[in-house]
Order: C-alpha cells, then structure tokens, then sequence
C-alpha cells in the first residue's frame, strides 16, 4: 500500500517567497525591479514525492534510495507467518523496513511493519485485513504507534487490478486517496487533503494519473501558506513535459501574483514565461530559457502603473549552474532618455550593479 503524496515540493514554496511581492512604490529611481529566477528554473514537479522520499531539504543527497536490498522474503504455508526485509545503505532517509505478519490463508491476517530511519528512529504501523464473502472485497485497518490512523477498502478486479478507497488520518490533518492501483504498479485517482486547523475546505486538492503508455498528469488545487496555488504538469512518452500554474497569495489584492507556463524537452532544456502582478498595478513580464546543464537566459520588462512610462525597466541575465551571473538593465527616465547599468550576480547571491550610461 502507498500513500501517494502531494508533488509540490517545499522548495517551490521558498522560491516563491523570494518573489517579494512588494509594491513598486519601494523600487522608483535606479533601484532596479529583478525577477525571482527559482520561479522560472523551478523543476521541482518533475520529481514526484512519495512516503519514501527524503532529504528534500539536501540538494546534494539522492532523494531516493539508489538500490533496495532483499534481505528476507518468507512465507510459511503451514503457520501463515511471513516476512519481508529491505535495507538501502545508499541514499533517502529510510535505512530499512521490515514486516512481519500472519495469514489465515483466506484473505484475513495481520501484520507490523517498522521503518528504521537514518537517525537510528522507528516508525512502527501495526495492519489487519479480512476479505469479504464476495472474494473480491477487502478491507484494511491501521495505527502507527503515534495514534496516525489508516482505514482503507480495496476491491480486487479480474485483470489485477484493484479498486482503492484509502483514508490516512496524520498528526497534520487527513488524506483521502480514490482510484486504481493497476496490476503493473501504476496509480490514476485523486487525493484530497484536510487540515482541521485552517479554515479552508480541502486545502487542496490533486488529480494525478500514470499512464500504460509513460505519460503522467498531475493537476493540484489548493492553499498553501498562505498562497493560492494551481498548477497542470503533464510528461509526454518522449520525456518533454509541460507546467502551467497560477500562484496568488491571499495578503495581496493582486490576483494572481504569479502565472506563467513552461515547456521542457526530455533533455531538461526549455523554455517559458511568466507574469508578476503588484497590488497598484504594476506589471512584471519574464521570459525564460534554460539549457539541459543548468545555464539561463533570463529577460524581463516592468511596467510601473505609477509612472507615464508605459515600460519603466528592461532586462537581461544569463546565469551559470552555479547560480551566478551577469547581465544589463535599461531604466526609462521620465524624460524620455534611458540609462543601462550592468549587473554582476555571485553564485553566493551577492550582486552588484554598476558602469551606468
């Protein structure tokens, strides 16, 4: 059984936060309006999450383990008592799982799993299973050793597949799972989640689907931190892949902040823009370009609604892997003349405008 977790990374979030969302009246003369680069580089949606991913936070660690090794696979047939042992020395942050159970050898039994973490913690989920009359119907019960809670009914099809109603009551709220577990290990439903502490109802929202022929779609609605978000992500069978997302952040009366839409090849390289809202009508406009090795090219126009200029600032970076970069940008006076400055941006983030004309 998997609970199949919201794809929306945390890091997306942080970049999003480092879109300041100020208005423009705290930029006016020389101090230049500069897009949030993350915002455009952001990949994030194309490493889905599931309850095994880890180190999200470490960029420099595998987020998965990299090789599960079988330790135990038993079954008993005269007993019913099985067991399974995997362990990963390499990557994520589950050093290994084992579960032990027994079967009554019509569709009804019991079983404990316990995750051994990297820290050297334990997480232990204790499951019971009956089959109903029918053959076909099964149903599930489970309760970590922290009072987390998951009821679930499973209805076996002919063609192996099965039918899935789950529901995961955590410490952070509660999630609801429906669709179908294909016999070759795909999923397509939908998961909803519920904070009881917000007074939003669901707080999102996520239809997500893996297709027999490699293609993937994952379309999510909801608030997050105090943001309205919304986004479509869908992997063609070639690799390329397509992200379009509306980001409005509930404290403004701008709306939405952000939209914008990007298409990347299999090879990671692509391309795509987006749009800034400011809450006295101002308008930034980003364009995007982005290599497979990590380079950008990055190109923005702003409209400041407080001045007669209909295009106040104009830009252009290009960014290494490393995250520094150099660019120019042309500011438009008001009395019709221009000035460009070049930018310098380290990797550290530090940055530097100078050699203005």
């Amino acid at each position: 059984m998997k609970k199949f977790s919201l794809v929306l990374l945390a890091a997306l979030g942080l970049n999003l936060a480092a879109c300041d969302p100020d208005s423009p009246d705290q930029n006016k003369g020389f101090a230049p309006v500069l897009p949030a680069l993350e915002l455009g580089r952001s990949r994030a949606v194309s490493s889905p999450l599931t309850d095994d991913t880890a180190a999200a936070d470490d960029q420099s660690a595998p987020t998965e383990c990299v090789e599960w090794v079988t330790e135990e696979e038993s079954y008993d047939p005269a007993t019913g008592e099985f067991g399974y042992r995997y362990s990963c020395s390499v990557g994520g942050d589950i050093a290994s799982y084992e579960t032990r159970g027994v079967d009554d050898g019509a569709g009804n039994g019991t079983y404990t799993t316990t995750t051994t973490m990297r820290d050297g913690s334990l997480v232990v989920w204790s499951y019971g299973y009956q089959l109903d009359a029918d053959g076909v119907t099964q149903h599930y019960q489970g309760e970590a050793q922290t009072g987390e809670t998951f009821v679930a009914t499973y209805v076996y099809q002919a063609n192996g597949d099965s039918l899935a109603h789950e529901v995961w009551t955590m410490a952070e709220g509660v999630y609801t799972v429906d669709g179908t577990y294909f016999s070759d290990g795909r999923f397509a439903g939908s998961e909803v989640f519920e904070d009881p502490a917000t007074a939003t109802s669901p707080d999102w929202t996520m239809q997500y689907a893996e297709n027999a022929d490699g293609t993937f779609a994952q379309v999510v609605s909801g608030s997050f931190d105090g943001w309205q978000t919304d986004y479509s992500y869908a992997v063609a069978s070639d690799g390329s892949a397509v992200y379009a997302f509306t980001y409005d952040e509930l404290a403004t009366t701008a709306a939405p902040d952000f939209s914008g839409h990007y298409d990347y090849a299999a090879d990671g390289s692509g391309s795509g823009s987006y749009r800034q809202l400011f809450d006295d009508g101002s308008v930034l406009d980003v364009a995007d370009s982005f290599t497979s090795d990590g380079k950008v090219t990055e190109s923005w126009r702003f409209d400041d609604a407080t001045t007669e200029a209909a295009l106040d600032q104009e830009g252009v970076m290009n960014y290494d892997v490393d995250g520094s970069g150099s660019g120019s940008i042309v500011f438009h006076l008001g009395d019709g003349s221009s000035q460009t400055c070049q930018i310098t941006v380290n990797a550290d983030g530090t940055s530097l405008i100078d050699n203005c004309q």
